[in-house]
Order: structure tokens, then sequence, then C-alpha cells
């Protein structure tokens, strides 16, 4: 199985006072290098970056949303056109300072329904990485259930068919909406119905979307807000 990801390294930083945060030093490397090597080493194939271009441990592909500072959205639309997915690729999306996020990838992807061509599930586990599964309105560990883009709304049920996201969710099932595998036609769809993208929320493809939640059991999706969060994940890393 190959995968790719599209990883938005931009923003302002206005809570480190301006600076760059994905800079920002951590047990010994820069906060962006975490994420990215772990991407890769949970086996990413192709990384684009989407911000302004900076030093990389990890080979990326750097683009940027025109015009700059569009918002999250508009650099997930500006990465998606860089990587040229196919149909059924498989993408993460994700954020520069969610440095744990390579580890749920498993997770992520053995979620979403099965197509042809697909590895077996066993495949996807050689970590051993627990699979906890949520529905809308089931209990973890009860299977695959898909849900539509409303916080409210039931969705059909998982297996062969539906399945275009799966999203890491916290304890009170709020959605990480940057820490997500995408099929690559659903994404490229999404994006194109919604039109300009600049100053959406990033909340506004999963509208309609068929998701499925999966729990986030292991804290995959903890990113960098303050200089508190920064400490709390040097004590995880180091």
């Amino acid at each position: 199985m190959t995968w790719s990801a599209v990883v938005l390294a931009g923003g302002a930083g206005a809570r480190f006072g301006g600076a760059d945060k994905l800079a920002v030093i951590v047990a010994g490397r820069a906060l962006l290098d975490w994420t990215l090597t772990g991407v890769v080493r949970a086996g990413c194939t192709r990384i684009v970056c989407v911000g302004p271009r900076r030093p990389t441990e990890a080979e990326v592909t750097w683009c940027r949303e025109d015009p700059p500072g569009g918002g999250p959205l508009a650099g997930l639309a500006a990465g998606v056109s860089a990587l040229a997915p196919g149909p059924d690729d498989l993408i993460l999306v994700t954020a520069g300072d969610q440095p744990l996020i390579g580890g749920a990838v498993p997770t992520l992807v053995a979620a979403l329904p099965r197509r042809p061509g697909d590895p077996p599930p066993d495949d996807l586990w050689r970590n051993g990485t627990e699979r906890r599964v949520l529905s809308l309105h089931g209990t973890a560990g009860e299977g695959v259930r898909g849900g539509t883009g409303g916080e409210g709304g039931g969705g059909g049920t998982g297996g062969e068919g539906g399945g275009e996201v799966a999203v890491l969710v916290d304890v009170e099932r709020r959605r990480h909406v940057l820490a997500a595998v995408w099929r690559g036609g659903a994404v490229v769809d999404r994006l194109h119905r919604l039109g300009p993208a600049h100053g959406l929320a990033v909340r506004a493809i999963y509208d309609g979307a068929s998701i499925v939640e999966v729990a986030d059991s292991g804290g995959w999706a903890a990113d960098v807000d303050t200089p508190g969060d920064l400490d709390a994940l040097a004590r995880r890393l180091g």
C-alpha cells in the first residue's frame, strides 16, 4: 500500500510572539521535522508541504496557496492540487505541528471500507496498533460505521462501500479535522464543489461527506498551540 500526505505548514504563530513555531527545537529536532519524519516512518511515499519553504530532514514538495494567507482550507486545496491524486489514492491531511500523527495512519487507513486493490487488513497492523473505531451514535470497538458531515446525523454502515474519509475524534467526539485520511477522489470532488476556498474553515469540506470516526486512543492528534503544549510534547518526545 502507498499513500501520500498534505502537511499544512503555514500560520503566523501568534501565540509564540510571531515566531515560527514549526522551527522551534523540541528534543533536539525542529517541530516540523518531528511531524515529517514520523509520517515517512509510517510509510508515506510523497509529502506536499503548504507554506513558506523551510529546510527539512525529509524530502518534500513545497507549494503555497494563492494568495498566501488564505487559511487552512485554501492551503489544503493547494496541497491537493500539487499532489494530483488518483481517485482511490489515500491522502493523510495533517498540520505541521502534529508530530505524533504518523502513529495514527494504520488505524485511519484500516478504518476506511475496503475497495478492490486495497491490502488485506492484517497488512496494516505490523506495529500492533489497537484499532478503535466509533460511529456517531455507537461506542468504541463497535465496528466500522459511517456518518455524514453534520455533527448530529447518523450515516450508513461501513464495509465494502462508502467511507470517503477517516478522521480522529477525541473522547467528546470532537473531530480533529486536520488528522484524517481521505480518498483522493473524494477530497478532490469536495474541494471542487466548495469552489474558492480562501477564508473557509477546514470543517466545510466535511459537510455531507461519508465519514468514519476513529478514536484517538494514542493521542496522535496532539498539536502545539501554546508554549505549554510545547513543553508537554517535549516530555513525550524526549
